[in-house]
């Protein structure tokens, strides 16, 4: 250590000359001038130094010293460096140092040390001081004890730029990003731990290579070339690359690469920064994907059908999700009858959302084939049974309108329920399930619910659960009285106002909490053949909708 050779050097040549001057009275020319040219030079030193004498007993301060430390006592046996105005000075733990084990007093005890970092700082004051200390003891030329001396400096600075230095150092390493560095001739100098957990390349293989371990080969030459005239010209680098891990497969990095300069202008190194985009980029093609469903799955509702008697159709369906698992249909029947269909399967989402597209395409072969709506739902069950999971079913009510005065009777595999209304209001029938749900026993039957005539001003109301179980604020579900209450409110109104004035107070009641599963509802409401003339296929504002005249 250069501090230690210099204090070895002060003592030789001027601090046992003092001592000998002081102890054997020595008055030559020469010990002055080596006296004064020794507290001329511990006066000019940056760093500090403390002598003690085999006692203890402090002989030399210097300026640096006190200036580090503070004034000293004349013995180092207390705690601390020394007791100064009643205070003891204290170490990193924040307890006073233990007797002995402070620098000066392991230096008079005989033992040498070089280069240790030691804390200190008055107990009375928030902040302290790091000091690199070096010791030795002192000899006469018989090699007898004659005491100790310490040399230390200032390395607070220095210790907390390398501290700022280990906590970048960590939070680089921690990070998940993809973080490499090389050197302006592309060798990989360091790699975090996100590029070993991203790439599956470890530090070892990894550095000494260059990025081409990366190269997926998607990119061609002029690629590279962009990238290596941006970097080398001193620019950041921006863009999307396609890498390639350890086992061969391949990943989408947002990458910047940075050129680093050293303190003359000249680029030594680029720091690589990628945030691994793959799953991001999945999730985004699936959702474009699940858009396009969407858009494919709602061209399936109706939106014009047939002119039908003086019946007034409209129906409405708000997914929970971009995709739906709920069905309503409007099907008209080879004898001139139509049917009116409303499901729901299980669940919520992509995979309800294709067996809705399959039972309803089952559905409409069927009725198109002739089969009674009994029949067709028997068929559509067995067949729902070999296709679909064990934990999904389909629940489905299907109401068949025929003739004139319109008949009605419908088959309900363990749906919600429907509602019949006479235009009064006072009068109201619930149309019960007649099986179970769809998918769930393959040999089971459906039956025919009770016929009934629709007149003029009668409404059939169908939803699916998700309108009955939607949630209040308070816990309260919506429940089916109030189903009918907002039918028995609106009976007047056409189809579509119905199912507008459904929706609008769903959402009052809901105010603001999410639904938990798709709300869809069909209304069809009897007219005079007058109301009907004029009436044309209209697209509802809340969903698709048909009016059938």
């Amino acid at each position: 250590m250069v501090i230690l050779g210099v204090a070895v050097l002060l003592l030789a040549i001027g601090v046992g000359v003092a001592w000998r001057a002081r102890f054997r009275s020595l008055s030559s020319a020469h010990t002055s001038a080596g006296l004064r040219l020794t507290r001329s030079l511990l006066r000019s030193l940056d760093q500090g130094v403390v002598i003690a004498d085999r006692q203890g007993e402090i002989q030399v301060v210097n300026r640096a010293a006190r200036g580090m430390v503070g004034s000293l006592a004349n013995t180092v046996s207390r705690r601390g460096w020394a007791a100064s105005g009643g205070e003891e000075i204290v170490g990193s733990q924040g307890a006073p140092e233990a007797l002995g084990s402070l620098p000066i007093a392991r230096a008079v005890a005989g033992e040498r040390f070089d280069d240790e970092e030691v804390f200190v700082r008055r107990a009375a004051e928030s902040t302290g001081l790091w000091l690199l200390v070096s010791g030795a003891p002192l000899r006469s030329r018989r090699g007898e004890p004659e005491g100790g001396f310490v040399v230390f400096r200032d390395i607070t600075a220095k210790k907390d730029q390398d501290d700022s230095v280990k906590r970048l150092t960590a939070a680089v390493d921690k990070s998940a990003e993809t973080i490499f560095i090389t050197d302006c001739e592309g060798r990989i100098l360091y790699v975090n731990e996100g590029f070993e957990k991203t790439s599956g390349y470890s530090r070892s293989e990894a550095l000494g290579k260059t990025p081409r371990i990366l190269n997926s080969g998607v990119h061609d030459a002029e690629h590279f070339r962009r990238l290596w005239d941006t970097i080398l010209r001193g620019d950041v680098y921006r863009g999307t690359t396609i890498n390639r891990r350890r086992d061969g497969s391949t990943w989408y990095g947002e990458q910047s690469v940075t050129p680093v300069r050293d303190t003359q202008g000249q680029v030594r190194h680029f720091v690589s920064v990628a945030q691994d985009m793959t799953e991001r980029r999945l999730l985004l093609e699936h959702e474009a994907a699940m858009r396009v469903a969407g858009i494919i799955q709602r061209r399936l509702y109706p939106v014009d059908t047939p002119r039908y008697a003086t019946l007034d159709v409209a129906g409405a369906a708000f997914p929970l999700e971009i995709t739906c698992g709920d069905y309503f249909d409007v099907i008209p029947l080879p004898d001139g009858a139509v049917a009116l269909a409303i499901g729901d399967v299980s669940g919520h989402g992509i995979g309800p959302a294709l067996i809705m597209v399959e039972a309803r395409a089952h559905l409409r072969s069927l009725l198109g084939a002739g089969f009674s709506v009994a029949e067709a739902m028997g068929r559509l069950n067995r067949i729902l049974c070999d296709d679909i999971p064990a934990d999904r079913f389909v629940s489905l009510l299907v109401v068949r309108i025929e003739g004139r005065p319109n008949r009605m009777t419908y088959v309900n595999a363990g749906h919600t329920g429907g509602l019949f209304m006479g235009r009064s209001g006072a009068a109201c029938a619930e149309l019960d399930p007649t099986g179970p749900a769809l998918g769930l026993i393959a040999d089971a039957c459906y039956g025919t619910g009770e016929e009934s005539e629709m007149e003029e001003g009668d409404v059939l109301v169908l939803v699916t659960d998700g309108i009955t179980e939607l949630h209040a604020p308070t816990g309260e579900l919506f429940e089916w009285p109030r189903v009918v209450d907002v039918v028995r409110k609106n009976r007047t109104r056409d189809a579509r106002g119905i199912v507008k004035a459904m929706h609008d107070a769903a959402l009052t009641f809901a105010a603001g909490q999410p639904a938990d599963d798709d709300l869809t509802l069909l209304v069809c409401r009897v007219t005079s053949d007058e109301a009907q003339s004029d009436a044309a296929s209209v697209p509802s504002d809340t969903g698709a909708a048909v009016r059938v005249p």
